[in-house]
């Protein structure tokens, strides 16, 4: 059985700010493209995320837009992003990128159930910013045994202390993805049935996986549920576990505190069984999505 461990060399974050021009990122194309109703792309980085790229259309008439894209390293595997929304204005995000990496992309038009693509453009994402790099290193017994789909996909790892940073990582250890947050961190994080990321968030006072806010974000980084404790039903300190019951329950544990009679009365605070794990199941409260700054 392979075995692998990634060691986690965190560094202070340094602010690198990019002047995005003709030696930057963004970019603009005129499109004159005939079979397309593309007029205008401009293309940079999504929230200054290095790993998320905004790729924005602006079309000569309502229509729906998407991406496909692919790296000159693998042409045959090929992503999608998101479809928009009918309009002229369009704002595209292109996740799992590798750093340092020559990409090509083209824009798939729906027009009054016409579809149409656009030719192929390309770009080269950045190296990581120093605060990035190096986060993990891959050691590994055994390569040749790791399944197939393993390596197709990525690892969700979370640090637990401030700044709160997520990151997706592949098999080897190579950065795909990533989001930060300040003031907390990720105490305890992952997926999922409708393909968000649901995190308990603690201060760096508070126990390991103990936490008393709940953030859902989605994989652009739009805060889609942001609580803290004291609103709605959430009352308590929470540990351990966050799960979405359905779209409008979310279901944890907290720790409760109480007398007990041990020959001698003494105050105990609940840890160790189902007992003193008792669940609550509070309504999420209405929540416009947000995109939070990374």
């Amino acid at each position: 059985m392979p075995i692998i461990f990634f060691e986690e060399r965190y560094q202070w974050r340094k602010i690198i700010i990019c002047l995005l021009g003709i030696f930057g990122f963004m970019g603009f194309v005129a499109c004159k493209d005939a079979a397309s109703v593309i007029k205008e792309i401009h293309i940079g980085l999504h929230h200054n995320n290095e790993l998320k790229i905004a790729v924005n259309v602006l079309t000569t008439a309502p229509a729906k837009v998407y991406a496909e894209y692919w790296s000159d390293i693998d042409p045959s595997k090929k992503y999608v992003s998101a479809t928009s929304v009918v309009d002229t204005q369009h704002t595209l995000i292109l996740c799992n990128i590798a750093a340092q990496t020559n990409y090509s992309y083209r824009l798939i038009t729906e027009q009054n159930e016409k579809r149409s693509e656009s030719k192929v453009y390309t770009f080269q994402s950045h190296a990581l910013p120093m605060w990035l790099r190096d986060q993990f290193k891959d050691t590994v017994a055994g390569q040749q045994a790791l399944p197939d789909n393993f390596k197709k996909g990525l690892m969700l790892i979370n640090k637990r202390e401030t700044p709160g940073m997520l990151y997706m990582a592949d098999y080897k250890g190579n950065l795909r993805w990533y989001h930060m947050i300040d003031g907390t961190g990720f105490k305890v994080t992952h997926f999922t049935k409708d393909k968000t990321i649901i995190s308990i968030l603690g201060k760096n006072d508070e126990p390991t996986s103990y936490g008393s806010e709940i953030l859902e974000i989605n994989l652009l980084g739009d805060t889609l549920l942001h609580l803290k404790k004291g609103q709605a039903d959430f009352k308590y300190t929470i540990h351990h576990e966050v799960l979405k019951k359905n779209k409008n329950e979310i279901v944890t544990i907290f720790g409760q505190a109480s007398w007990l009679q041990l020959g001698f009365r003494r105050f105990v605070a609940g840890h160790g069984g189902p007992s003193c794990y008792p669940c609550t199941c509070f309504s999420r409260p209405a929540v416009k999505p947000q995109r939070r700054d990374e």
